[in-house]
C-alpha cells in the first residue's frame, strides 16, 4: 500500500485509512469465494441436467451466473479492492481504466440478464398462449447477443475520455457517465423489472385462488388434472425464485446509486468511505445470494444438485476402485 496523499500545510490531510482498506479486502474476499463457489456450482447444476437445460428461463439464469462469476474473479478482487478508495493509491491503481471496464461487462451483464429473466417470466405468466411464439430459440440467441454486445459497448465507451483527457478531467467525466450508467442500466431498468413482477406476483396469486376454489370443488379431479397441477406448482415456484432474484437485485443497489448520485449533485459529504465500501459489499452480497435462493425454492434444482455431488463422488470411488484393481493385477 502506497502511502497517504499529501496536501498543502493550510489545507486538511486526509489519511488513508490502512485498517480500514483491510477489513474490506476481506470482506470482499470471502465475498467473492462464496460468488465463485456458489454461482460455479448454479452453471454445472444447469448445464450439466438435461432436463434443466431446455427451459430458456434456465438458460438466462445460467448467463446470470457467468455474470456473477465475474463479479467474483474480475471485480471483487479488482476494482473494489485498489479502485474503490478515494484516499488510497496502490500500485494496481494504474490499471483501473481496464478493471473498470470490466467491471461495467459483469454489471451491464447481471442488470440486462436480469431484465431478460423477468420478460421471460412476463410472457409465460402473463401471456403464456403467446410464450412458445416469442420465446424461440432464435429470439434467445438474439436477447443473449444483445445482452453481452451491449455490456461490452459500455465498456469499452469509457476508454474515450480515460486516455484522451487529464486525470481530473477524466475523473469528472466518470462520474458523470458512472451516474448516465446507473440512471439507464440501474434505476431505470429496476422500476420497469419491478413493475413487471409486481405483475407477475398478482397473477401467480390469482392463480392461487382458483387452484384453491377448484380443490374445494365437490368434483374428484383426475391423475391428469394432479399432474398438470404438479407442474403448474413447479412453475409457479421457478418463477417465484426468478422474481425474488430481482427484488434483491433492486434493494441491493440502492447504496451504490446514492452514493453516485450525491457525488453527481456535489453532496459528497454525504458520502463516507465506510459507505462507498458498503455499497459494494451489498453488490457482492446479491450475487452471492442467488443459489441459496434457488435452492430453497426449487426442488429440481435441489435434486439436480444433489445428483451431481453424488455423481461426482461416484465416479471418483470408480476411479479409485479401478486403479487399485490395475495396481492388484500388476
Amino acid at each position: 500500500m502506497e502511502g497517504s496523499k499529501t496536501a498543502e500545510p493550510s489545507q486538511t490531510v486526509t489519511l488513508c485509512k490502512e485498517t480500514l482498506e483491510v477489513v474490506f479486502w476481506i470482506l470482499y474476499g470471502i465475498a467473492g469465494v462464496v460468488i465463485l463457489a456458489g454461482n460455479l456450482f448454479t452453471f454445472l447444476v444447469f448445464v450439466t441436467t438435461k432436463r434443466l437445460r431446455q427451459s430458456y428461463m434456465n438458460t438466462f439464469l445460467v448467463n446470470l451466473a457467468v455474470a456473477d462469476i465475474m463479479m467474483a474473479v474480475l471485480v471483487a478482487p479488482g476494482y473494489a479492492a485498489f479502485c474503490n478508495s478515494r484516499h488510497c493509491s496502490y500500485p494496481m491503481s494504474k490499471y483501473c481504466w481496464l478493471m473498470a471496464g470490466l467491471k461495467d461487462i459483469a454489471f451491464a451483464g447481471t442488470v440486462l440478464n436480469l431484465a431478460a429473466i423477468s420478460f421471460d417470466r412476463f410472457l409465460a405468466v402473463l401471456r403464456p398462449l403467446h410464450y412458445q411464439i416469442y420465446m424461440t430459440k432464435r429470439s434467445l440467441c438474439c436477447i443473449l447477443v444483445g445482452v453481452w454486445g451491449l455490456s461490452s459497448i459500455i465498456a469499452l465507451i469509457r476508454n474515450a475520455w480515460l486516455h484522451t483527457k487529464s486525470e481530473e478531467e477524466a475523473q469528472k467525466i466518470d462520474k458523470i457517465y458512472n451516474s448516465i450508467l446507473i440512471f439507464t442500466f440501474a434505476l431505470l431498468p429496476i422500476l420497469i423489472i419491478f413493475g413487471v413482477n409486481v405483475r407477475i406476483i398478482q397473477a401467480i396469486r390469482r392463480q392461487d385462488r382458483r387452484v384453491g376454489q377448484e380443490r374445494n370443488s365437490v368434483r374428484r379431479t383426475t391423475n391428469g388434472e394432479r399432474e398438470a397441477r404438479l407442474e403448474i406448482t413447479k412453475a409457479k415456484k421457478g418463477t417465484i425464485s426468478c422474481v425474488l432474484v430481482v427484488f434483491v437485485f433492486l434493494f441491493s443497489w440502492l447504496p451504490l446509486a446514492f452514493v453516485n448520485f450525491s457525488f453527481v449533485f456535489g453532496r459528497a459529504d454525504l458520502v463516507g468511505d465506510v459507505l462507498v465500501k458498503i455499497a459494494w459489499l451489498c453488490l457482492f452480497v446479491q450475487s452471492s445470494a442467488n443459489p441459496f435462493i434457488y435452492s430453497f425454492y426449487r426442488s429440481d434444482f435441489r435434486q439436480a444438485g444433489i445428483a451431481l455431488i453424488f455423481r461426482r463422488k461416484s465416479s471418483r470411488s470408480t476411479r479409485v476402485t479401478t486403479t487399485s484393481h490395475n495396481d492388484l493385477n500388476a
